[in-house]
This record gives C-alpha cells, structure tokens and sequence, in this order.
C-alpha cells in the first residue's frame, strides 16, 4: 500500500527528464512539462502504516457499482506535506521556484488489485474551501457595475485587497489572505490606528462592522479539517465569548501574533501553518463580504 501527494509547480528549473530520490522513507518523484521545466512533484510513502483504502466493485445487471472506505494516516499526510513545503521552500532558494499549486493538491492511494476489485489508484482532489462559479453579466449590468465603479472609484484600494485576499484563498495561503481582509477592516474602521486595544475599540463602534460579526456568527461557522483550528475553538481557548467583542479581539490579536515570527512559538503563524489558520481567512472573508456591498450604497446610495 502506498499513499502519496502530487501537486503542479510553476517553474523555470530546467529538468530534462524525470528525477527519482529517497528523502528519509519516502519517494520523491520530480517531473518536467513538455517545455522541459520541472512541472511536477510527487512524494510517496509505502508500507502497512499509511493508511487504508479497501475497494470492492460489484456488478448487478448492467450496473457496477465501486465501494470504498478510506482512511488516512494524519501524522503521516502531514509530513508528506511537509516535505511538499520544504521541497518548495529550497528550490525556492536555489532555482527560483515560483510557487507550488497548493489550491491543486492531489492525495492518493496505490493498492494491490485483490479479488473483485479492478481498482489500483484511488486520487481525492484537495481543493480550496472558496468557490468560484462563472459569471456571466447582461449588457445592461455590465453597464451597472461600470457605472458602480465610476462612482465609487475612491474604494479601489480596500477593493484590491479583498480581490488579492481571495487570490490568496484559491492559492490556499490563508495567512496572507487573513491579512488582506483584515487591511479592509482596518482601512474602513480602524480610524489610523495601531495599537490592538484602540483598534478593538474602533471596531467596536463601527454598527456596520458588529452587524457583519453578527450575521456572520448566525449563518454558523465551517467545520474545521485537518490542522485547521476551529473558530468557536479558537474562542474557547482564549477565553472569550462567541459574539462580535470576542470576534473582534479574536482578529485583531490574531493580526497580532501573526505579524511577527519567533521561529520557536508555535502558536505563531509561518508560510508552513496555512492549514491551522483557514476557518480564520473564512471568517475574515465572510466579514469583509459582509461590510463591502454597505460601503459602496453609502457612497452610491441604490435608486
């Protein structure tokens, strides 16, 4: 049994063909494109302690249907994706790499075709919590929107924040795209503070800010996955209340702490914890969504 994580690199390391090497008791495999550009990386584990995957096909009739039970080994995926950011982070470094697809990650198991069972690889698409749907827009919203931004053109700024937040999103840096949404909350009602407690108190008078928190806390928060802290467990943990003064503290002490790395203190955020802080970019997307559309009707009241 072998399991495995494959992901797409952009890249201009020239790599001539593919490349095989052991990094402790794993795999790696590094692929070029067509172009001859290291393209690919896949990095595998084998042996009875990764995991299980058991599928059985059964036909009846003209149907067939596939059962699968999958269970992964959490300890072991989370080194795989370690090895993943260190291989990132060194050629990097070294050739110039310039990003792995980490909204594009591939988990997958490999097992031994046992009796009634015709599969061999089983892949599962690790994608990013934001959805993107296509848009298609008359000629007459086109012509709504264009005007929209004629008139509200001083919010360009706080706008492009939010759009480079949810390019972070689908690139799953939730860090940096925590950052993003919080510079539009900061810009709309930090008022030009910095300190954490005059912030918190500038947030706290803004009625457009609290109601966003709170339409926010009523639709619920995502379960969290993998890593990913829960907000209502991040709450629990600093001792605060599930309401807009406790989502507030939350976000602005969390803009705190990650703004500065010890290289020792866990609970600090690095380009190598994105997972543990993806419920906090949701919140902070969910809220800056929240706020956006009352902004711009203050500038451009709707007819």
């Amino acid at each position: 049994m072998k399991y495995g994580l494959q992901c797409a690199i952009t890249s201009k390391i020239r790599l001539s063909q593919k490349q095989t090497s052991t990094w402790d008791e794993f795999e790696v495999e590094l692929s070029p494109s067509a172009e001859g550009f290291l393209a690919e990386v896949i990095v595998i584990a084998s042996g009875p302690d990764v995991g299980t995957c058991d599928a059985v096909l059964s036909t009846t009739g003209d149907a067939h249907t596939m059962a699968v039970n999958v269970q992964r080994n959490e300890a072991l995926h989370a080194k795989l994706l370690g090895t993943l950011q260190t291989l990132e982070s060194f050629f990097g470094l070294y050739g110039g790499l310039e990003y792995v697809h980490w909204n594009n990650v591939e988990a997958f198991f490999e097992l031994d075709a046992g009796e009634g069972t015709r599969l061999t690889r089983l892949a599962v698409q690790v994608t990013p919590v934001l959805s993107d749907y296509d848009f298609a827009f008359s000629p007459p919203e086109i012509q709504w929107i264009l005007a929209k931004a004629r008139r509200c053109q001083a919010m360009t700024t706080t706008l492009s924040f939010y759009r480079e937040g949810l390019n972070d999103v689908r690139q799953r840096r939730n860090i940096s795209a925590f950052f993003n949404f919080y510079f539009v909350l900061e810009g709309l009602y930090g008022n030009g503070k910095t300190k954490n407690e005059q912030v918190k108190h500038c947030f706290r008078q803004s009625a457009t800010l609290t109601d966003a928190i709170d339409s926010v806390i009523s639709a619920g928060f995502q379960a969290s996955m993998d890593g990913d802290e829960g907000i209502r467990e991040w709450l629990k943990r600093i001792a605060k209340p599930c309401n807009a003064e406790g989502i507030i503290h939350l976000i602005v002490e969390a803009r705190g702490n990650l703004h500065h790395y010890t290289g020792t203190n866990k609970s600090k955020g690095s380009s190598l914890m994105n997972e543990r802080f993806q419920s906090l970019s949701q919140l902070a997307l969910r809220i800056v969504q929240a706020i956006l559309p009352v902004e711009l009707d203050k500038i451009d009241p709707p007819v």
